[in-house]
């Protein structure tokens, strides 16, 4: 059952969520070629080939009480593998019922800034540093 939730938000996260906001991002799932990351995104619109990884986490639990958390694991194996990547990645939830896709450590998925925050990264590339995300 998890399996299939999963692939639902897999094709939520690259329909509805990515592609609705002004084909900003173009999302191809890479299967199980990584273990840690769902997708590689590029940035659409943007002179340069930026691009990068996403997680997707799908859950029909939504939210804790507080509301301000879905109900989402992300193990600390896979936070020790994603944190050795250097150039931007994203753990996105994804709400199955809902069917809206949030970045897991902000309120609400803004694909304007995380383009934005990607392609300064990719606008800085010469100087090759680890990747530091606004949306700690």
């Amino acid at each position: 059952m998890s399996n299939r939730i999963g692939k639902r938000g897999e094709n939520i996260f690259a329909s509805r969520n990515i592609a609705s906001k002004g084909f900003l991002l173009d999302p191809t799932f890479l299967g199980d070629k990584f273990q840690t990351v769902d997708f590689h995104v590029d940035l659409l619109q943007y002179f340069f080939k930026g691009f990068f990884y996403a997680g997707v986490k799908t859950t029909t639990l939504g939210y804790y009480p507080e509301g301000d958390r879905m109900r989402i694991t992300i193990d600390k194996d896979e936070i020790a593998e994603l944190s050795k990547f250097v150039l931007p990645v994203y753990i996105f939830g994804i709400d199955e019922i809902e069917e809206k896709g949030y970045l897991i450590s902000a309120n609400n998925l803004d694909i304007e800034l995380l383009w934005k925050e990607v392609a300064a990264y990719w606008d800085n590339r010469r100087e090759m540093t680890k990747f530091v995300s606004s949306f700690n």
